[in-house]
């Protein structure tokens, strides 16, 4: 296939077309995804709908779907440890098209909460694309739970019939989760500080925990919540650190609701970025936050780093960063040859990456990854190196390396752990470290087992 049939595009005419203030019809179709989408293009997960609303302390979660939306909902909630108190109400095709489903939602409520012993806080549900299209009113429901009982009730709206919309389905659940929060706007703010949008578990060790605590400032994730309690004293933290793009709706509603102020910190592969982040933080909150020997730290590591993959070509995917071009940048600060970026839409709010990728790294290629086009690149596609993050795109690629990292740091600890992934897989190694790929422990088709955590059937 003639390459000029491919999304595939250079730096010049993707800053060209995003700076153009009203494209034509012909040019947005040409940056624009055609087909169904392709099952090359990964994602960075944003942390799962249902199992986010787990996080709510002294709550449960109940599945409202038909059986086959519930599938993979109730595999990430259980594989990712959520066992207890959750449930699933498979509803049927005569309780779908009757209008039923707050009827027997009720019922099955009622009923467990005669059984549950202590009884629930809050009651958070999952409904998917079907009861977006029937439109079930909970209001009733949840004023009776409320008046009756004292129970708290959200709904998770998990429609990805409407993922382009402005305000997405994904948007909206972190929104849910914080909304349930009850405090008085109006009593002064604790020196509190909340950290918003981790998908893993924050690590109170780390230096952000660690510079606060000693400048008289209180972290807190939601997970690290025990309590309804605790949680709800996240409403009187002074400010709101935001971490991901997928929570800015919800630190938007909690500036509204709860006149909590935020930053939009965002997760950053670049340590002058979070040296930055700290510098504009100790701003907001009129302090000083000692981090000089942990920014040190980390731009040792970034320097060792960058001599390993002196000489090296990359590919950087979509489940490194939830803006592959932002993660880009931050890997050519390093000193990454980047020759592609694989990205899931092009998007004017990335214009400045686009834009700082021209500057630096002129030649680097812009693939749009859920094309159709794709599966016709996937028989054939360029050469590279190592691809950071999954690029099922590449497989073809005769000896490809595949750097799998963890989430993308947010502080210099992080962000040094980070580094150390990148140091041990960059590291060259022995010939007598390299496995046979032939071998039945190593092949790609060889079982491997693995245990689930306890209440996975």
């Amino acid at each position: 296939m003639d390459k000029k049939e491919l999304k595939i595009y250079t730096l010049d005419e993707i800053c060209e077309y995003l700076n153009k203030p009203n494209p034509d019809k012909s040019e947005r179709a040409r940056f624009l995804r055609e087909g169904f989408r392709c099952f090359g293009a990964g994602e960075r997960g944003m942390g799962g709908l249902s199992r986010t609303a787990k996080f709510i302390p002294e709550s449960i979660h109940i599945l409202v779907s038909p059986v086959a939306c519930q599938r993979h909902c109730d595999f990430d909630l259980k594989i990712n440890g959520y066992t207890e108190g959750v449930y699933s109400l498979f509803l049927s095709e005569q309780e779908i098209v009757g209008g039923k489903v707050v009827e027997v939602l009720k019922k099955e409520i009622l009923r467990l909460l005669q059984e549950l012993s202590p009884q629930p806080k809050v009651i958070t549900i999952t409904v998917t694309c079907i009861d977006g299209l029937i439109r079930s009113d909970y209001a009733g429901l949840e004023q009776m739970l409320m008046k009756e009982y004292g129970i708290r009730f959200g709904v998770v709206e998990m429609f990805p019939i409407l993922a382009d919309n402005k305000v997405t389905h994904t948007d909206q659940f972190p929104h849910m989760v914080y909304g349930r929060i009850k405090t008085d706007p109006e009593k002064p703010k604790k020196k509190l500080v909340n950290l918003i949008g981790k998908i893993d578990p924050a690590d109170p060790a780390t230096d952000f925990y660690t510079v606060l605590r000693n400048a008289g400032y209180e972290v807190r994730e939601i997970r690290q919540c025990k309590t309804l309690e605790e949680f709800d004293e996240m409403g009187e933290a002074c400010l709101n650190v935001v971490l991901s793009y997928f929570n800015l709706h919800a630190a938007k509603m909690m500036e509204q609701k709860y006149k909590i102020p935020y930053f939009f910190w965002n997760q950053h592969m670049d340590f002058e970025t979070i040296k930055s982040n700290y510098e504009e933080l100790e701003k907001i909150l009129g302090c000083s936050l000692n981090i000089e020997n942990y920014y040190q730290q980390a731009k040792a590591k970034a320097e060792e780093v960058r001599r390993l993959a002196e000489g090296k070509t990359f590919a950087v995917g979509q489940r490194l960063d939830y803006i592959p071009v932002k993660a880009a940048c931050d890997l050519t600060s390093i000193g990454f040859h980047i020759t592609s970026v694989f990205v899931d839409k092009i998007d004017k709010k990335d214009l400045k990456y686009y834009e700082w990728l021209k500057t630096n790294s002129p030649n680097t290629k812009i693939y749009l990854a859920p094309d159709i086009s794709m599966r016709t690149y996937m028989q054939n596609p360029e050469p590279v190196d190592i691809a950071v993050g999954g690029i099922l795109t590449l497989k073809n690629v005769e000896n490809l390396q595949t750097l799998n990292l963890p989430e993308e740091p947010y502080d210099f600890l992080t962000y040094c752990q980070v580094m150390d992934k990148l140091i041990e897989q960059l590291h060259p190694k022995e010939k007598n470290d390299i496995p046979n790929i032939l071998s039945a422990e190593e092949n790609i088709f060889a079982r491997q087992w693995k245990v689930y955590p306890k209440g996975v059937v």
